[in-house]
């Protein structure tokens, strides 16, 4: 039936009178509506097709929409046909016969069938839209772009520059979004790391601050204690054996080895002292000396007093290490 239309249309476009002659008043447009007729009807469609087209561009009218549908149908360019239908149909409005109009929107439903749809999304503006080669126009776009099953590719450039490219698949009424983006080559680009030597990364753990200060200290407080201790042990044991002893200092033969016992410890006392104070010399020094952190500075961690114990005396060593 559609074809008939068609038929109708060319019939009545070849016989223009005054009227209709206003919709191609250029002869250009003319000679390529009456070129695009001959090549249909001899079958050549790719042909007609870009004659009808080019006499659209020279003098728009809703009237020659129809034919390129028409000859797109023919072609099996669906997508094209609905484009051309579509705008067949905006167009004309009210100035198309009521049944005719009934006719194209059948087509347009069994064609929506046909077609997929992209949905070009983007806030960069006055981007030139591409798909499979063909100019779209720039971007916002004004709607959907109809396209026929199948992949397609999608190319997108800005100020000459390619700046985004996609490859699509499309089926019968589906409709995809393409989102893009867009850098300028004039932005700054993000900062790469030096290639080449660097330093080594710094051991987040600090290293204690005056080791042998502690050390000496701990020496010296080990040493004092140990002194203490034993001085101690040998002035009780030098006490018990003058308990033992009569008032003219004459002790039993068997407090001999006691003796010597308690002699020993008084030795071992005394050395231990001298390690004590030779220690704790060095300490005292060395915290003058060795760097430290400021917090170690600010306090001394370490006091030694003077101690007293039952029957003993001695130092010491009070504080943290």
């Amino acid at each position: 039936m559609l074809r008939a239309v068609f038929w109708t249309i060319v019939l009545g476009a070849l016989c223009m009178n005054s009227a209709a002659a206003a919709d191609t008043t250029s002869s250009e447009a003319k000679a390529q509506f009456k070129q695009g007729v001959e090549l249909f009807s001899d079958g050549q469609y790719e042909q007609a097709a870009i004659a009808f087209q080019r006499a659209y561009e020279l003098k728009p009218s809703y009237k020659i929409l129809f034919n390129v549908g028409q000859v797109q149908n023919e072609l099996r360019h669906y997508a094209a046909a609905l484009e051309a239908y579509t705008l067949y149909l905006a167009e004309g409005g009210d100035k198309i016969d009521s049944l005719r109009r009934e006719e194209v929107q059948l087509e347009v439903k069994r064609l929506n069938s046909l077609v997929g749809m992209l949905d070009v999304q983007t806030k960069v503006e006055g981007a030139v839209v591409f798909v499979d080669g063909r100019r779209q126009g720039e971007t916002p776009l004004s709607g959907k772009i109809f396209v026929d099953l199948g992949e397609h590719e999608v190319l997108v450039k800005k100020d000459g520059e390619d700046i985004h490219k996609e490859i699509v698949k499309v089926a019968g009424g589906q409709s995809v979004t393409v989102k893009f983006e867009f850098k300028s080559k004039t932005e700054p680009a993000e900062p790469v790391e030096p290639v080449g030597e660097t330093a080594p990364p710094e051991d987040d753990e600090e290293p204690p601050g005056r080791i042998w200060t502690w050390v000496a200290l701990g020496v010296g407080a080990a040493a004092a204690v140990g002194a203490g201790v034993t001085g101690g042990m040998s002035y009780s044991q030098v006490n018990d054996i003058r308990d033992d002893c009569d008032t003219n200092n004459v002790c039993p033969s068997d407090l001999k080895d006691d003796a010597e016992k308690a002699k020993n410890l008084g030795n071992v006392s005394t050395a231990l002292t001298v390690v004590a104070a030779v220690g704790i010399a060095a300490g005292v020094l060395l915290f003058f000396l060795e760097p430290g952190d400021d917090k170690e500075e600010a306090e001394v961690p370490v006091a030694i007093v003077p101690s007293a114990a039952p029957n003993s005396v001695g130092l010491a060593l009070t504080g943290r290490f």
